[in-house]
């Protein structure tokens, strides 16, 4: 607020207009002749002045945009695209190529040792931040978790493509200032992984669900589970546990960044089945079903038709193969967390394994009414 100041303030700005007009066409000239020395020298004078964002800017429209747009189009007549066109994968395939052949030469100027240019990110708020603004106007679709198969397959791509741009940090220090960057952060909210869960779960819990619910048990015939099932589970409804287990870490379903939630959902799973049986055999004992639905199929089902043989072939897979894959796909977790995922499944499969003297009582109990009859 001195009064030398302000008689000035007219002359300051237009000198740092007429400075910032003078070295936008300068840079421009240069990102468009790949002038290594004027793209320099322009850097320095944007890092003097403090004026990073003027760059990042320019470089994003002058030369990033007319590649993203080309790969991916959107424009005032560009509407929805259908949703067989949301697809990602080739995108950002096609814009890895751009980064290696047109970005690059920009990047390495930028990272160089000892150019004190570091101040500059490029990455993020120039390439990122274009790439989000092209999916959000040409395929707003390819973040919607209303197709989850879809969604996860676009995610994944989008999380590699992350990690392709972190590959031209130089540092680890690079790599947690470009993930904390505004333009990273709003591309992850994008991605709403907790709805992505929801319908999965639904889905999943959903098919369990509705076979347990079924008034009698199910016979599956052998042709029918064929290869996949080498267990020979002889009822509908343990084929549809085992099938809802696996399906929680399929590679196909399983986002690793919610990993805990689907541990959960495996544990319910195992949970709602050893109810459903511990329930039905509670039901026959006291003749009647009560006020728990679902329980019918004990009241009906024949001596035969208590299959120990399933609770043993699940119990085996649970603590054996199923336990192993499991394992395997948290193998990045540490060591600690994996003997925790490990007791809990452990602890479930010991539930199944419980219900066997139950299971057995029932059967002796219908043989000497027989018996007796």
């Amino acid at each position: 607020n001195l009064p030398f100041i302000q008689n000035i303030e007219k002359r300051i700005q237009s000198a740092s207009q007429l400075l910032n007009a003078s070295l936008g066409h300068c840079f421009v000239d240069g990102l468009e002749h790949r002038d290594v020395n004027a793209i320099y020298n322009c850097l320095r004078a944007y890092a003097a002045v403090d004026n990073n964002g003027n760059a990042e800017e320019i470089f994003r429209t002058t030369i990033v945009a007319p590649f993203i747009q080309n790969v991916i189009p959107h424009g005032s007549s560009g509407g929805v695209v259908a949703a067989s066109g949301d697809e990602l994968e080739n995108d950002y395939q096609q814009i890895k190529k751009h980064v290696k052949n047109d970005f690059k030469f920009l990047l390495e100027i930028a990272s160089a040792e000892n150019s004190g240019l570091h101040v500059f990110d490029f990455l993020a708020n120039s390439i990122l931040k274009e790439v989000l603004e092209a999916i959000q106007k040409g395929k707003p679709g390819a973040f919607s978790p209303g197709r989850p198969k879809e969604f996860l397959k676009n995610y994944k791509a989008s999380l590699d493509f992350l990690a392709y741009l972190e590959g031209y940090c130089p540092t680890s220090a690079a790599v947690a200032r470009f993930r904390a960057a505004p333009s990273y952060v709003e591309f992850m909210k994008q991605w709403n992984v907790g709805v992505y869960f929801s319908l999965r779960f639904q889905e999943i819990a959903g098919a369990l669900d509705s076979a347990l619910t079924a008034p009698g048990l199910v016979l599956v015939q052998n042709s029918d589970s064929g290869e996949e099932y080498s267990l020979n589970l002889t009822l509908k409804q343990s084929v549809t546990l085992l099938d809802s287990l696996r399906s929680c870490w399929n590679e196909e379903v399983l986002v690793l960044s919610c990993s805990d939630k689907f541990l959960r959902l495996s544990l319910q799973l195992l949970s709602r089945y050893s109810n459903w049986l511990s329930s039905g055999l509670a039901a026959r004992k006291k003749g009647s079903a009560g006020s728990n639905p679902g329980c019918e199929w004990a009241l009906s089902a024949a001596p035969d038709d208590f299959v120990i043989h399933d609770i043993n072939c699940l119990g085996k897979e649970i603590s054996g193969a199923y336990l192993d894959h499991v394992l395997r796909v948290l193998s990045s977790c540490s060591t600690e967390v994996l003997d925790l995922v490990k007791q809990s499944i452990l602890h479930c499969g010991k539930s199944l394994d419980d219900l066997l003297p139950l299971v057995i009582n029932t059967i002796k109990e219908v043989l000497v009414q027989k018996s007796v009859e």
